[in-house]
This record gives structure tokens, C-alpha cells and sequence, in this order.
């Protein structure tokens, strides 16, 4: 610009809609000294930890001392996370549901084994085309330890063809742990890479254990000439218990990452003759599933999806008729038109079949009783009058009995459980006090 440059700013659609960033989010404004007629950088760091799996679009727009802006071409990156499919540990008894997400619930490892307590992922929920640019990779293990028991020497490391360490030693820690490390991967690399935590218990008495929470790889790239489809299963989740002979919903979206994907269709698969689904359900009335609602492949209402992160989003309605305790696994495979988009399926739910499910709606979060005086009586909840504290026993669940109790609120001063009084109907005339026991 002959005039002088004043400032730049990045703009990005990860929310869904594009937002220009002035407020110093990814380092945005760049500002300028009015320089004129040379070349300037302006360069912006993405890092949004929210964010873990998608298509992101990104613009910068740059503008002089006269205001007068230009912008840049509309580029894309994507973001993907890649769960763990299978694993191993040196008990013998890992199991991948307890490593999937941050829920609380861990896999525990004991430490005193020779010559260290371990476990390994070798096996993830999906792999990427190696036509991409990686931009960065993240290897995230969320873990703790038994404290004051001899827990040590806590590792994280990954496999490219050796053991590399990548992050520790740590010592024992009783509270949650995140250990991030930033790998330098190819995509062959990173679709064929193990990841293990080890640790020993250096004392032997009392067995020390670890505990680990989840583990995943996060990865940004850059696509190379060939355009994506990005796809995931929103429903059913990961595992699913699901009523004899009533119906749920099973639903996918997919983008294409880049443009250009042609007629994208969805086909809803189960595993009838693998460990992975391979048979497209069926229409007609049968075992263990059928559609109630039209076929199992299904065209996006959308197409075609040529547009830059086009998405589209398909909704099947399945009965399930498979027998009591029978377990299946299901996901939606996409395919494009364009010989240059690769087909992609979504990660897997396993769903097994009951005679009844506990499937309750609960209305509420929170019981809100506005401002209150002391001393003062029958004070009816906020929600009272439109009966918004309602607990609903769903279609095919089990016969429930719902019972209640209660604790004191205690701050500076206790409030005690028996201030509280419920009832099962719209009537506070023969409510009864909350107690400590269920009743």
C-alpha cells in the first residue's frame, strides 16, 4: 500500500459464522506504523482448546491509515481428534471405554511390575489421507497416582518405529494430571503411531497404582489438493443401551473440508458378520435392526456440498429387535460423487439391546427460590407456578419408584433439610418436609 498500513485482523468461522477478532484473541489486531510500500508479515496463532474436531476457515483482512481494507483468499484447516479404538496394559485386563473421555472413569494400571507398570494404544478410531500438510500434533494424556505408596518415574512416550519419551519423568500426583506432548509426525506416522504411560512403584508395599482418565491425539492439517469429507456420529453415543422393540434416533453430519465433494450420501451399516459394521440395515421388518423411516443410504438435502465447508446432516429412525443382551456396533459411512473426495466413515457406537432401559427426562437443573426473608413461610419455588420441576419416566424405560432426600445448606449460617418441603402433586397443601433418608 502506498498510503501506510495501520492494522490486520483474523478472521475465522469456527463458531459457525465468521467473526472478525479485535479484541486480541489469536494475537488479533496486528498493528502497523504506517509503513508504505514494503512487505509486511502478519502472522496469528490459532489455539482453541474448545475446539476439537472440524473444518476452520480462516481470513485476514488488513487495512491502511485511510481505512480502506483488503482480504484474503477464504483458506481452511482442519482440526481432528482421533480417539483410541483398543488398548493394552501390563495387567492384562485394559479396557478402551474407561481411556475414551474425561468422565471420571479410569483404567488403573498397577505399577509394580517388572520392569515398569504400562499401558499402550496401538489402535485408533480412524486414520487420515496422507495428501495433507500436518500443521501441529498433540498427544494428550489425562492421568493420576496413588499418593505416598512409591509411585514414580510416570512416562509418556509414542512409537514410530522406536519408543521415543516425550513427556517426564513425573512423581506420584493423587490430583488429575494433563500431559500435552507436541509431536513432529508424518501422516503415515501418525496413522500407524502407539502411545503408552508408564511408571513404577519403587517402594512395592502397598501396591501403588495409576489411574488414567483418557487419552487422544489432536491434530491440525492442512489439506494438499484433495478435499475431505469430515464426519461424525452424533447419536447414538459411544455406548448405548437401547429398549426392545422401540425405536431410536441415529444421526451424522459431514462436511466437505475445502469444496468441491460432489453428491455426498450417508449409509447406515451394523456389524453382521465382523467386529465392525459391514450391512447396511435393512428397511423391512426384521432382526436385530430396521429402519422405520425410508433406507439406509441416504442423499444429503444439500447437494451437492461444493461449497467450502458445506455440511450436510442425516437423521435415520431404527427399531431395535434384536434379542435381550445382544450387543452391535453401528456408524454411518459417507461417500461422495468425486473420484478425488475419499469415502469416510464415523467412529462406531456399540449399542446393546435390553428388555427395558432406565430412561428418565429431568426438567431442572437447579430449584430457584428468588429472595426469601427470614422467618418467613411457604415460600413456593420460582417454578412452582408452571410446573417446572418435573421428572419424566420415559417410553421403554423400566418400572421406576423415584425417591428423594436432601442435606442442610450450610455457609455462614445452616439451613436445614426440613425447610424444604415437596410434593408429588401441584399443591403445597399436603406437601411433606424433605429429609435426610429417601423417602
Amino acid at each position: 500500500d502506498d498510503v501506510g498500513l495501520s492494522y490486520a485482523i483474523l478472521s475465522t468461522n469456527e463458531t459457525g459464522k465468521w467473526i472478525n477478532y479485535t479484541d486480541g484473541t489469536y494475537g488479533s489486531p496486528i498493528y502497523f506504523n504506517g509503513e508504505a510500500n514494503e512487505w509486511k508479515w502478519a502472522n496469528f496463532t490459532w489455539n482453541n482448546a474448545s475446539f476439537l474436531s472440524g473444518g476452520i476457515g480462516w481470513k485476514i483482512y488488513v487495512f491502511d491509515s485511510t481505512n480502506k481494507q483488503n482480504v484474503t483468499e477464504g483458506s481452511f484447516f482442519v482440526q481432528y481428534k482421533r480417539n483410541p479404538l483398543s488398548c493394552l496394559d501390563s495387567d492384562g485386563d485394559c479396557n478402551v471405554e474407561n481411556i475414551k473421555e474425561k468422565d471420571d472413569v479410569f483404567e488403573m494400571i498397577d505399577l509394580l511390575t517388572f520392569p515398569f507398570g504400562w499401558i499402550e494404544v496401538n489402535e485408533w478410531d480412524s486414520n487420515i489421507s496422507e495428501n495433507v500438510l500436518m500443521n501441529s500434533i498433540k498427544l494428550i494424556v489425562e492421568w493420576k497416582t496413588d499418593e505416598f505408596f512409591g509411585a514414580n518415574n510416570i512416562n509418556v512416550d509414542y512409537w514410530d518405529g522406536s519408543w521415543h519419551n516425550c513427556a517426564g519423568p513425573f512423581s506420584e500426583n493423587s490430583s488429575l494430571q494433563q500431559t500435552i506432548c507436541d509431536l513432529s509426525l508424518s501422516p503415515t506416522q501418525f496413522n500407524s503411531i502407539k502411545v503408552r504411560l508408564r511408571g513404577e512403584d519403587q517402594d512395592g508395599f502397598p501396591n501403588a497404582f495409576a489411574y488414567v482418565d483418557n487419552i487422544y491425539l489432536l491434530a491440525n492439517f492442512t489439506k494438499i489438493e484433495k478435499n475431505y469429507l469430515i464426519v461424525d456420529l452424533v447419536a447414538p453415543k459411544t455406548i448405548t443401551y437401547l429398549a426392545q422393540n422401540y425405536t431410536f434416533i441415529v444421526n451424522a453430519t459431514v462436511y466437505c473440508e475445502g469444496g468441491g465433494c460432489g453428491n455426498v450420501s450417508g449409509l447406515l451399516r451394523y456389524n453382521a458378520s465382523s467386529l465392525y459394521p459391514d450391512t447396511p440395515i435393512g428397511s423391512s421388518p426384521t432382526t436385530p435392526f430396521y429402519i422405520v423411516d425410508g433406507s439406509a443410504e441416504k442423499n444429503c438435502f444439500t447437494n451437492p456440498l461444493d461449497d467450502a465447508n458445506e455440511f450436510c446432516n442425516l437423521t435415520w429412525t431404527v427399531n431395535a429387535t434384536g434379542d435381550i443382551g445382544s450387543v452391535w456396533s453401528i456408524g454411518v459411512l459417507f461417500n461422495s460423487s468425486k473420484n478425488n473426495t475419499e469415502a469416510n466413515h464415523t467412529i462406531n457406537a456399540t449399542v446393546e439391546i435390553q428388555g427395558c432401559i432406565v430412561d428418565i427426562t429431568l426438567s431442572f437443573s437447579k430449584i430457584d427460590f428468588g429472595e426469601v426473608f427470614p422467618n418467613s413461610f411457604n415460600n413456593s419455588a420460582l417454578g412452582n407456578s408452571n410446573d417446572a420441576y418435573n421428572i419424566t419416566i420415559n417410553p421403554g424405560s423400566c418400572n421406576l419408584n423415584v425417591w428423594i432426600k436432601g442435606s442442610d445448606l450450610v455457609g455462614a449460617n445452616t439451613i436445614y433439610v426440613g425447610n424444604i418441603s415437596w410434593n408429588n402433586e401441584s399443591t403445597t397443601e399436603t406437601a411433606r418436609r424433605l429429609s435426610y433418608e429417601y423417602s
